[in-house]
This record gives C-alpha cells, sequence and structure tokens, in this order.
C-alpha cells in the first residue's frame, strides 16, 4: 500500500507538528517495510538527509511546488 502525507520540515525546530509527524513516520517505516511513504513537501533536501540519519529504505520524497499554496496546489505539481 502506498501512504502518501504532505509536510515541511524544519532541521533547527525540535518540537511541534512537523517534528512529530516525522518521528512518527520513522517509527512506522521502520515497523511497516511492506509499505510505501511518499512525503509531498517543499524542502526536499532537510528530508532526506533526516531519513538518510535513520537508514529509512521505503520512504520516497517528493518535492512539491507551489509557492505559498504548496499545500494547496503542490500536489498535482508534483515532480
Amino acid at each position: 500500500m502506498k501512504i502518501g502525507i504532505m509536510t515541511r520540515y524544519d532541521p533547527a525546530s525540535k518540537a511541534g507538528l512537523e517534528r512529530y509527524l516525522l518521528d512518527l513516520l520513522l517509527a512506522f517505516s521502520n515497523k511497516c517495510t511492506q509499505h510505501e511513504f511518499l512525503v509531498y513537501t517543499p524542502d526536499i533536501d532537510e528530508l532526506s538527509s533526516a531519513c538518510r540519519i535513520h537508514g529509512v529504505k521505503n520512504i520516497r520524497l517528493v518535492r512539491v511546488r507551489g509557492g505559498m499554496l504548496w499545500r494547496d496546489i503542490g500536489i498535482f505539481l508534483a515532480e
């Protein structure tokens, strides 16, 4: 099954909804190896380094465009 998540990640932030979502995603991806997680984000570089540190294999990062409306129209403009 493919599971899609839209988020923005700031590595300087140690708390907040995005950080909590990333921790949940990393925990789920380690337990559910048969599923693929698609993470739609404008900040692909920060998330890719965080996933590489944790050794996650089944998370695919997708860069979205759209500027300030990235959550509204970014999913349609995803690479």
